[in-house]
């Protein structure tokens, strides 16, 4: 049996770690049956068929020593505490906080699957932390599982896709260039008229491709606009990196994420090109555009370092 049945066969059974919560933390069950008022309680155990929970005293203060089943078909959705330490941890999250994510992700990743669960977000934390900070191939190994994980069990389709793209830079920071760019090109290929979320992700990949093998020619050539041989190259590929970045921005504007680290992308590009001005143009975009992105930040630092009297 593969890595991923054992994982599955994992999920059934497993005890909830009450102790290792806040013991006034408070899970939340919603019924399917019309009018019956949620039950305040916290879980025990996720099993296939059924969960187990220890129900909410009436004076709020703790739970009943009793633990009681509720069937699977009974239920709708369940609200999971989220303590507000670990919202703010999600936020500010950095290299010292690699083992307390450790922790958080092995104690509940069996919640991938439960919907409404926001496991998928400390996963994503992490993993991409262990891939920003990485010292080792076994944590390289480790931030693929994570995104793999995520990708394959997660109940929400945007971590899914945002897991994916994690597998791909994981894979990329491996050497396995090629695998991720025939993978990317499949998905390129096969998206139009389909997923435009899918789709810009997998332009994307091919763009920081594209944009590494562009760093490398210049690197190697660095007097290429001399050079009649290497000249087409470096335009071609300056040209395929843009149009593969700006695409999202230009054609799916309303997928914000994707758009926005499209725009950034761009900008790199016009940076490493000697190009400030549409570098700068870019940065006015994003914070225009999207200025709660990720890629904002960012462009907020390059526009105040960019030189006022630059025409």
């Amino acid at each position: 049996m593969g890595k991923w049945g054992l994982f599955l066969l994992g999920l059934v059974g497993v005890p909830w770690s009450v102790a290792a919560q806040d013991s006034l933390a408070v899970d939340i069950v919603h019924y399917r049956e019309e009018g019956q008022p949620p039950l305040r309680c916290r879980l025990v155990r996720l099993l296939e068929d059924r969960v187990e929970v220890r129900i909410l005293n009436a004076s709020g203060r703790g739970y009943s020593s009793q633990t009681r089943a509720i069937p699977r078909s009974e239920i709708d959705f369940i609200d999971f505490y989220e303590s507000e330490e670990l919202q703010n941890l999600l936020k500010t999250a950095d290299r010292e906080d690699l083992e307390t994510l450790k922790r958080i992700w092995t104690d509940r990743h069996r919640l991938l699957m439960e919907s409404i669960s926001d496991q998928g977000t400390v996963g994503l934390v992490y993993a991409r932390l262990l891939l920003l900070h990485h010292e080792t191939e076994f944590q390289l190994e480790e931030a693929l599982d994570v995104f793999q994980a995520i990708e394959t069990l997660d109940w929400k389709e945007s971590r899914r896709l945002e897991a994916r793209r994690g597998r791909f830079e994981v894979m990329l920071a491996q050497g396995q260039d090629e695998a991720v760019l025939a993978e990317a090109r499949q998905i390129y290929e096969e998206s139009p008229g389909g997923n435009p979320e899918l789709l810009v992700m997998a332009q994307q990949v091919l763009a920081d491709l594209a944009f590494s093998q562009l760093r490398e020619l210049v690197e190697e050539n660095p007097r290429w606009d001399l050079d009649d041989r290497v000249r087409p190259q470096r335009q071609e590929l300056y040209h395929r990196t843009l149009d593969l970045y700006l695409q999202g921005y230009l054609l799916h504007g309303d997928f914000r994420e994707g758009a926005s680290a499209g725009l950034l992308g761009a900008l790199r590009v016009y940076q490493h090109a000697g190009e400030r001005e549409l570098a700068r143009q870019c940065a006015e975009d994003l914070l225009q555009f999207y200025p709660d992105s990720l890629a904002a930040v960012e462009a907020g630092s390059f526009l105040e370092a960019f030189p006022t009297d630059t025409p």
